[in-house]
């Protein structure tokens, strides 16, 4: 592993002791705790996160087609996401930060948010948070619970219920796995036939079938790596398109408030993002800001009380005090 992926795992592993310590002063559910595998950088995209022996014994499950978002197992998504992550952090646009203290903080907040409703689709291996060193406005997920959050992004919340609201938004997307539904729908058939071919072929003893099955896996890495290329520009470059943007938007208000979160979190955050100044990120990926509040004007939510918005203010203000 990489050196700079440390920070990162250091911080995933505090949040998971501490769960989602957050909120239990105001009485908001404890989450479960959750530490799993680490999104790995350094050039480990498509062929080494599906060409593992772990991926190569899924079993007879892979017996099957795959032509919508709703088809893929939970394991394929998890490695799929590792692989969009891998190659948004492999250039130079997105270093990681290498603050464990903002890491750690970021993590809490998502994994209060993750784990406080019902309404949150639990992954393979749980949900990660990282922050990028990175001017840019933005945040974005990968699928199987992957999130970024720019110190852009962050420098321009102005208290934790902002930041929950734009996590949950994120947490939205991977939810309703908008991620995997941009895979092109003839890579998830070929991935479907390549994987019914593989747990044939799975087992075999002879030196033709198994260079015949070590053909196949490379076959199926490289669709899978396609099907990354695929998620990585719609992140970055083409976005989701509006409908969906406004569904991670209600669902996330409503994820943030059933985590004790302010309902108005989302909704300050895009009443007060810059609109001029940068390129990228939410100002080319996602709808209009006033759009965006047009829709969420009649979501229901109280405030929480005072004794939980101070200390809030004081640990949001102390994390963006630490930013670059």
């Amino acid at each position: 592993m990489s050196a700079k992926t440390l920070p990162w795992r250091a911080a995933v592993l505090g949040a998971a002791l501490a769960g989602a310590a957050l909120l239990v002063t105001c009485g908001s559910p404890q989450g479960r705790q959750t530490t799993g595998d680490i999104l790995r950088t350094g050039g480990q995209i498509a062929a080494g996160a599906t060409g593992d022996q772990r991926f190569s014994q899924l079993g007879e499950s892979w017996a099957r087609s795959i032509r919508t978002a709703d088809d893929f197992l939970p394991t394929e998504e998890h490695y799929i996401g590792r692989a969009v992550g891998a190659s948004a952090l492999a250039g130079d646009r997105y270093p990681l930060l290498e603050d464990p203290q903002v890491s750690a903080y970021v993590n809490k907040v998502g994994l209060a948010v993750a784990f406080s409703s019902e309404r949150v689709r639990q992954t393979f291996k749980g949900y990660h948070f990282a922050v990028l060193r990175s001017d840019e406005l933005n945040a974005f997920s990968a699928p199987g619970g992957f999130i970024f959050i720019t110190t852009g992004m962050l420098k321009e919340t102005r208290s934790e219920e902002e930041l929950a609201g734009i996590l949950a938004h994120e947490i939205s997307h991977v939810t309703l796995k908008h991620g995997l539904a941009a895979i092109p729908q003839a890579n998830m058939v070929q991935a479907g036939q390549l994987m019914t071919e593989l747990y044939a072929q799975h087992g075999t003893d002879s030196k033709k079938d198994k260079r015949k099955f070590k053909r196949q896996l490379a076959r199926l890495s490289k669709t899978f790596g396609e099907s990354a290329d695929k998620v990585v520009f719609t992140l970055l470059t083409g976005g989701y398109g509006a409908n969906l943007e406004f569904a991670a938007d209600e669902l996330g208000t409503r994820l943030a408030t059933a985590a004790g979160f302010a309902p108005d979190g989302i909704r300050s955050f895009l009443s007060h993002m810059p609109q001029v100044g940068g390129a990228g990120g939410w100002k080319s990926t996602h709808p209009a800001p006033a759009a965006r509040l047009a829709r969420l004007a009649s979501l229901p939510g109280d405030t929480p009380p005072a004794a939980c918005l101070e200390p809030r203010r004081a640990r949001h203000a102390a994390v963006l005090a630490r930013l670059p």
